[in-house]
């Protein structure tokens, strides 16, 4: 986050413009984005499944979840954030398994394309799935990530929640801005404190 301070002769002006706060991004509406903010990190402790993902997303900020990508500009700036390294595995296979998303399919649905939702309730209306997918492998692929067969790609795979897999990390996205650093919080209580003490003299 950037904050400029400016004194005035009645006090002092602050102005921020948020670039990347903690990790999170905003896809601006005036870019074509829907003024989310959405983080790509890395999955911590020893439980990789998609329901621990999905408790570190909702962990990172009040109304942060797991991503729901609704259309295929969403899924290519996602995939912009995620298309680095550390954030894929490389399964037995040779496939890339990437982050995992928002979107998992309801128990007793028919497989292995049917129920689909994401976990906001959003209309599933838009997918990208790679060729061949969902096949639902092994009976038990109820839950989306991010995949690639040959390389990292902006395509889907459904993959079983917990079934030990190679998975490293998840998208989280929230619709209002992250709160800001303990740090940045300090500069504007100090900044507001010299504004008081101007007004006094």
């Amino acid at each position: 986050m950037t904050l400029s301070i400016r004194t005035t002769a009645l006090g002092v002006v602050l102005s921020a413009s948020v670039l990347s706060q903690a990790g999170w991004v905003q896809w601006s509406s005036g870019s074509g984005g829907n003024d989310h903010w959405y983080q790509v990190a890395l999955i911590t402790g020893d439980d990789s499944s998609w329901s621990a993902a999905r408790a570190q997303a909702q962990a990172l900020g009040s109304g942060s979840d797991l991503a729901t990508l609704t259309s295929a500009a969403e899924n290519s700036f996602v995939f912009d954030l995620a298309n680095h390294a550390e954030f894929w595995a490389i399964d037995a296979a040779g496939a890339h398994q990437g982050p995992y998303l928002g979107g998992f399919q309801t128990p007793g649905s028919n497989e292995p394309d049917g129920g689909w939702e994401w976990v906001t309730g959003e209309a599933w209306s838009y997918t990208n799935w790679s060729p061949g997918e969902p096949n639902n492998f092994g009976g038990q692929e109820n839950v989306l990530q991010l995949y690639g067969l040959h390389g990292r790609e902006a395509v889907w795979n459904d993959v079983g929640d917990g079934d030990g897999g190679p998975q490293l990390s998840y998208v989280a996205e929230m619709a209002s801005a992250p709160v800001p650093e303990p740090a940045t919080m300090g500069l504007v209580a100090c900044a507001l404190a010299l504004a008081r003490s101007r007004r006094r003299t």
